[in-house]
């Protein structure tokens, strides 16, 4: 599988998503910069400037020695920084032309598809749960995620961590604005159902 596809066909996480509606049969999901990947870009970002200049400093000594680890690994911290800064996903869902358009890419680079909306469909809400590690005899818990299947299309997808109540509100909003309906298939936890 492809770059391009990979990063396409990625759900996206509604915990960090902006959806707007600027019209009927318009609805936009964009994955927005959060506190925490900000603090990230910049740390990785520090990482590489002192890397760079402890290389540079080197340098004037043995350009050779400048290489490792510090020469090495700057652009190592500078890529994950640019990544971080100006990466971006967004769906947007125009049910009047009948397609949804799926773009995601980093600065200059961008991927986009089209992907035709039916007529009918169904939107899944599907029950996942990851279970946590238990290596070196540390135990991290397990995750429970409420995966959103829009028409059986993978670009359409949604995702969210032990928030079964963003999941459901999505797929209502997805239900109404394409005209879907829904099927509740997470596990039978005492949680009252969507009605299709």
């Amino acid at each position: 599988m492809s770059l391009a596809s990979d990063v396409l066909e990625s759900p996206l996480d509604l915990s960090i998503t902006d959806i707007v509606e600027p019209g009927k049969g318009l609805l936009i999901a964009t994955a927005k910069m959060t506190q925490g990947r900000m603090v990230g870009v910049v740390v990785c970002a520090l990482v590489c400037l002192v890397m760079a200049f402890a290389a540079w400093r080197i340098s004037r000594d043995n350009w050779f020695d400048a290489l490792w680890p510090w020469g090495l690994f700057s652009p190592f911290f500078g890529v994950i920084a640019v990544l971080g800064a100006f990466g971006r996903q967004q769906k947007t869902f125009d049910v009047p032309a009948h397609v949804a358009v799926v773009t995601a890419g980093i600065g200059p680079v961008q991927f986009e598809r089209r992907v035709a909306l039916p007529e009918k469909g169904v939107i899944r809400v599907i029950f996942r749960l990851v279970q946590g590690s238990r290596a070196s005899g540390k135990g991290s818990p397990s995750t429970r995620y409420y995966d959103l299947d829009v028409a059986g299309k993978p670009e359409l997808g949604f995702t969210v961590a032990s928030d079964r109540d963003a999941a459901r509100a999505m797929a209502a909003r997805l239900a109404a604005t394409l005209g879907y309906t829904i099927q509740d298939e997470a596990e039978d936890d005492g949680v009252e159902r969507i009605k299709p």
